[in-house]
């Protein structure tokens, strides 16, 4: 019942939204201007020339002295107005993706010169009530942030924190307002490349090449589902009629940061104490450098009808990390970006873009408690994006849109060492090591003889000798398609309906294996189990193995925690493989959504809509575990108390639903 229901309203909505569509961020905005004369009454017939990033284009004003353009990519417009027997007036100001942008144009009787206004844009934009803030590539770019792609600015924003996951992963999973780091979406030119599994996106752009970021923290309109926290909307650059480009490379070496002084305390530690120049950097960790470079350049391949834009960075981190046995870990992380973006204009109507953009990166995952140099692992986290759009104004009061887009995301790991994927092959480079000598006669449990993971729960829980982590080691593939449909359409001077359908399938296509675990006390790769204890019931607990710690584990504590203390013997979790049978699990989600927007006077806005999405996960045999229909309504207002945007009180009342990631699937819900 559910779906039939919703198949109906998208059916009717396909009806009323002539072949357009529109992905849940905003890519584009809405520029009205009004002209009157000195006593406020409007001015029909007078010529106003808008110029953009994209050239001039020229508007009659209307019987109201008004007129809308809509479907603008963000930038700098300036409105100039003219009429015969009047003083001209201009007005210059900044479109924001998503927003709307007002030029009112006072002219007077006379015939000198142009007046011209700069005006200044206010601090909250009121037709739009969420809580978010925007970033403009001249900001961008000169900010210090964390990192130099987008992550970097959106870390420095209100509300936004920062925890040592976040730091970790390429500044990847900030927290907003609170929200977890998986409950955030993030679209690039308004498409949805949320990384479907946990969280964040595989899209990873230097803010040389984006155009503005804008946050959106809280009370989101109904145009964006599948997540409680925020929406991040990254608008790539676009081609203009002048050539404009950027030249940025940056280096940082090691030894211009400071020391690591010694510490005692580290040698107190009860479990695992460590030496006190633990943290004391080499002459190796000293001669590393930090090394960024990005180009970008865009233009007119024909002035007022096509534009082209390209780009590509290379970021390099030197990290290097240590392992508890003092083995030097390379955690650098390398990450490219490849982006190329067409623009074409073929009728005033109509106006199309293409875009491809290729982020390959590779990182060494590190364990905190990692004891060695086979407890890391490569990942191959590399990301791309094909996106096509058609702007269609029907008339000035209907705009629409059509958006396609497909997407993959990868999340390979390796072996630290040997051929990949091939255990044999790294137990053999392992073997070259003269701690991990082979011993047949000691048997597969001797970590000599095999690649798998010894836990120490006695070493702060340290891992030694192979690794596991997640699903498992091999290939997954993210591929995700999706279409976006919407129509706009304008009721009034300050009223804004909008309609639109969404709809995206994900899959995650994994091959991976895993090493055997084992979980002990007292991890020593010298002894056939891999732990300095040999076990045996001692009878000092009935039923309970007991655990006599020979002269060489005995030395790490006081005696009587020997002769009293009592453990279980190490637990061997064999964590078996597919081997070549790879498995995929499916989402899909399909959503209509209507939002009304107006203003009441000079200083009510109101943002009332609803969402109406189904979702559908399907296991690894094709069987539905989420089936699910979820309506969603909205309502934003806010209170503009002086009238001009600088001093807003809003309140939201919503539902909103976080989507079941994929993760949970596949770890809970797989037959």
């Amino acid at each position: 019942m559910k779906k039939t229901l919703l198949l109906t309203l998208l059916s009717c909505a396909l009806v009323l939204c002539p072949a357009s569509a529109f992905a849940d961020g905003q890519e584009t905005g809405v520029l009205e201007v009004s002209v009157t004369d000195a006593s406020g009454s409007p001015l029909p017939g007078a010529t106003v020339t808008i110029s953009g990033p994209r050239g001039d284009q020229t508007q009659i004003t209307d019987a109201s002295g008004s007129f809308r353009l809509a479907l603008l990519p963000p930038g700098d417009y300036t409105a100039t107005a003219a009429l015969e027997g009047m003083e001209g007036a201009q007005k210059s100001g900044r479109l924001n993706a998503g927003g709307k942008l007002e030029f009112n144009l006072r002219m007077s009787m006379g015939t000198s010169e142009t007046i011209t206004v700069t005006s200044e844009a206010p601090m909250v934009d009121k037709f739009n009530v969420t809580a978010g803030s925007t970033v403009t590539a001249e900001v961008g770019e000169q900010a210090a942030g964390s990192t130099r792609t987008y992550y970097g600015v959106v870390n420095m924003l209100p509300g936004v924190t920062n925890d040592a996951d976040n730091q970790d992963i390429q500044q990847m999973r900030p927290s907003v307002n609170g929200a977890h780091f998986a409950d955030n979406a993030v679209f690039v030119d308004g498409v949805d490349t949320t990384f479907t599994r946990l969280g964040g996106s595989r899209i990873i752009l230097p803010t040389t090449a984006t155009s503005e970021v804008t946050l959106e923290g809280g009370g989101a309109g109904a145009e964006y589902g599948r997540v409680v926290g925020s929406s991040t909307n990254v608008i790539v650059k676009s081609g203009t009629n002048q050539f404009h480009g950027d030249l940025l490379f940056q280096y940082q070496d090691m030894d211009w940061n400071a020391e690591y002084d010694e510490h005692v305390e580290l040698e107190q530690r009860v479990n695992g104490p460590r030496p006190r120049d633990f943290f004391l950097r080499t002459p190796e960790e000293l001669d590393g450098t930090d090394e960024s470079f990005e180009a970008t350049l865009g233009g007119p391949l024909k002035r007022d009808k096509a534009w082209f834009f390209v780009g590509y960075s290379s970021i390099n981190t030197f990290n290097l990390d240590k392992a508890l046995d003092g083995d030097l870990i390379d955690t650098s992380i390398d990450v490219e970006s490849r982006i190329a973006k067409l623009n074409f204009q073929p009728a005033p109507k109509h106006s199309l873009s293409a875009s491809y953009i290729e982020t390959p990166l590779e990182r060494i995952y590190f364990h905190p408690g990692g004891g060695d140099i086979y407890s890391p692992t490569l990942h191959d986290l590399s990301g791309d994006l094909q996106n096509l759009n058609w702007n269609w104004s029907v008339n000035e009061n209907v705009f629409s849109e059509f958006k396609i887009a497909s997407q993959t995301s990868n999340e390979d790991k390796y072996l630290n060492v040997g051929n990949g994927t091939d255990i044999a092959s790294a137990l053999a480079v392992k073997q070259q090591d003269p701690r991990f000598p082979p011993n047949p006669a000691l048997g597969i449990h001797y970590p000599g003889n095999n690649y798998s993971l010894y836990t120490d729960d006695l070493d702060a829980g340290s891992w030694h000798n192979g690794w596991l982590l997640d699903n498992g080691f091999g290939t997954n593939e993210y591929p995700r398609d999706q279409a976006n449909l919407a129509m706009t359409l304008f009721a009034g001077d300050n009223h804004e309906i909008k309609i639109g359908i969404d709809w995206q399938n994900v899959e995650w296509i994994s091959d991976v294996q895993r090493v055997d675990a084992y979980s002990g006390e007292l991890f020593n790769p010298l002894f056939p189990q891999g732990y300095a204890g040999e076990f045996v019931d001692d009878g000092s607990l009935t039923g309970v193995p007991g655990l006599v710690i020979n002269g060489l584990g005995c030395g790490f504590f006081e005696q009587n925690i020997c002769g009293w203390r009592n453990y279980n013997p190490p637990d061997r979790v064999a964590q078996s493989g597919r081997n070549g049978a790879a498995i995929t699990t499916e989402s899909e989600n399909t959503a209509l959504f209507v939002r009304d927007r107006f203003t009441a006077g000079d200083h009510w806005t109101f943002n009332i809509g609803f969402r109406l999405e189904d979702t559908k996960n399907t296991n690894d045999i094709g069987r539905a575990v989420v089936d699910d229909t979820v309506f969603s309504p909205r309502l934003s207002t806010s209170y503009d108390v002086k009238g001009d945007g600088r001093m807003l009180l809003s309140a939201n009342v919503g539902r909103y639903y976080a989507q079941v990631n994929q993760q949970f699937v596949n770890e809970w819900l797989t037959d």
